[in-house]
């Protein structure tokens, strides 16, 4: 009795694990812009960031000092908090380490382009270094953050090189797993894919393409189609692609339509809205467990990205929208960030 009872269970469990349908969703990453200072850390992953994007800026002999923008920055936005860079790796460390808090990929604006060929690939050295001792150290693998490293143009190549001459010693082998590369800024998707050629670097490649939240709306969308043709293209060179600095919900709708696996946002509450409930079936939000640097092969929808929202009810969003924005910015003048 005993012996059939345990073969109609083992047979009961073998049909479930048949029905079992696995979520082939794509995984999206909700970036956080200009997250640099401390308190914003905690303040833009209470509004439902899985991933921050923080400006780094270098001392002039190519060290990494701050967490800094400056101005001009994005509209309704302060330009000027910071931290030094350290700490805030240290802090980045203390939150993610036991699994606290899930931060499924931090992005470094890497500010190199006023320095010399030389000093950049120090700058290179300097801050991969800063990152094994500062943010990977005493992490286990599960809990040790994915970082995208991100130069301005293809010319500023030569930070990665100085980060590529520390990754590829033997001694770090263990985090080539967690370091990605992004040009940020619009240089042409060709000149980008040779400068990936001349560095040997052919995976864990990301593309963006944007523009200011105050100008958004004025830039086409032709090489952001480009780069996820390329990504969704067997021997394309990108991994993933994201779409910058979007804040409105009817432009946050066009940028999920067309298929990016990520978008940099001041408002990642509005992204998690548009997932949770229009977006679901296409999207769900990533985690650590994730690799931000896996090639997802699905052809995204063709034709135009924008959908068939009335143009009314948009421009009245937009508008309630831009007046919350406004609101929230000079209320921040008057206070702080709360942890």
């Amino acid at each position: 009795m005993m012996k059939e009872l345990t073969v109609m269970l083992v047979t009961l469990a073998a049909l479930c694990k048949s029905f079992v349908v696995s979520d082939d969703r794509r995984p999206f990453y909700n970036i956080a812009h200009m997250v640099n200072s401390i308190p914003e850390v905690d303040f833009y992953l209470k509004k439902g960031a899985n991933a921050i994007e923080t400006d780094v800026s270098f001392s002039n002999d190519g060290l990494a000092k701050t967490t800094y923008h400056g101005v001009p920055c994005d509209c309704f936005r302060r330009c000027m908090l910071r931290s030094n860079f350290v700490e805030f790796l240290k802090y980045v460390r203390e939150v993610t380490k036991d699994g606290k808090k899930s931060i499924a990929m931090l992005m470094l604006d890497l500010k190199v382009q006023e320095l010399g060929k030389t000093t950049q690939i120090y700058a290179g050295v300097d801050l991969f270094t800063k990152l094994v001792d500062h943010l990977w150290y005493q992490v286990n693998e599960t809990n040790r953050i994915h970082v995208l490293i991100s130069i301005p143009r293809a010319e500023d190549r030569n930070v990665f090189k100085g980060l590529l001459g520390e990754l590829n010693n033997a001694e770090y082998s263990m985090y080539r797993n967690r370091v990605g590369f992004d040009v940020g800024l619009n240089s042409q998707l060709a000149e980008i894919s040779s400068m990936y050629d001349a560095l040997g670097i052919t995976e864990n490649i990301w593309q963006g393409d944007g523009i200011t939240n105050c100008f958004v709306g004025m830039r086409p969308d032709s090489r952001l189609r480009e780069a996820i043709d390329l990504r969704d293209a067997t021997k394309g060179y990108v991994t993933k692609v994201y779409h910058w600095t979007i804040d409105l919900t009817s432009a946050l709708e066009n940028s999920l339509h067309s298929g990016v696996d990520g978008i940099i946002t001041n408002h990642p509450e509005r992204i998690n809205s548009l997932i949770k409930y229009a977006y679901a079936a296409r999207y769900r939000m990533a985690n650590q467990t994730d690799s931000p640097w896996e090639k997802i092969m699905k052809i995204s929808k063709s034709g135009n990205i924008i959908g068939s929202r009335s143009a009314i009810f948009d421009v009245i969003v937009n508008l309630m929208e831009l007046s919350q924005q406004a609101m929230g910015y000079f209320s921040r003048l008057l206070g702080h960030y709360r942890r």
